[in-house]
């Protein structure tokens, strides 16, 4: 069980667990690649269809930190979105742990570039993983939403939408892992200075 007083790890959504785009006839579906009508048809009726790619090795990811974190989904895509990405691709987020553009903005448009969150300092005892770095608005915004300092956050390689080969599956999955040991070192300093500092 996810220890309470441990900080919350926050994950973005597209590019950091998976990338998607939309296609004109359903596609393969393997480990990392999911294939399904698109929820919402009537967004491009040209292509009607999903096809979203996983990041290798993020379930088994996801499951070891939930073993002693709370894990959370904070994206700027929209809630219908990011729920039916959550569904497909069996990432196990409950519905109140997924936290999106309008909960963050208030609203389901970007109006900059650099846009402005409605509430601040929600989860101050949280990292983020995200694949924007510590100069992009997007996260300086999601920061400034957690009330987090960009030290706490970890910039992760962006996910393009490719078909891996046994090649890259396998350098991805390692990837990920390494991934996994930046995040388990970033949280033992941050619970280490939250220890010195009480």
């Amino acid at each position: 069980m996810p220890n309470p007083k441990l900080p919350t790890i926050y994950f973005d959504n597209d590019e950091c667990l998976q990338t998607h785009a939309r296609i004109s006839s359903l596609g393969p579906n393997s480990e990392t690649i999911v294939s399904a009508p698109d929820p919402d048809p009537d967004y491009n009726k040209d292509h009607p269809y999903l096809i979203i790619y996983k990041r290798p090795g993020i379930d088994e990811l996801l499951s070891n930190l939930r073993k002693t974190h709370k894990v959370k989904l904070l994206t700027f895509a929209r809630r219908q979105s990011a729920l039916t990405i959550n569904k497909l691709c069996n990432f196990g987020f409950a519905e109140d742990d997924i936290i999106a553009r309008e909960d963050i903005l208030g609203t389901t448009a970007l109006h900059s570039e650099y846009p402005n969150p409605i509430s601040r300092k929600t989860d101050p005892n949280s990292i983020l993983i995200d694949d924007h770095g510590p100069h992009s608005g997007y996260l300086q915004c999601k920061a400034n939403y957690l009330g987090i300092p960009t030290s706490k956050c970890i910039k992760c390689h962006a996910l393009y939408p490719t078909v891996p080969s046994p090649e890259t599956l396998a350098e991805g999955k390692a990837y990920t892992a390494q991934l996994g040991e930046e995040v388990q070192k970033l949280l033992h300093r941050v619970t280490v200075r939250d220890d010195i500092s009480r």
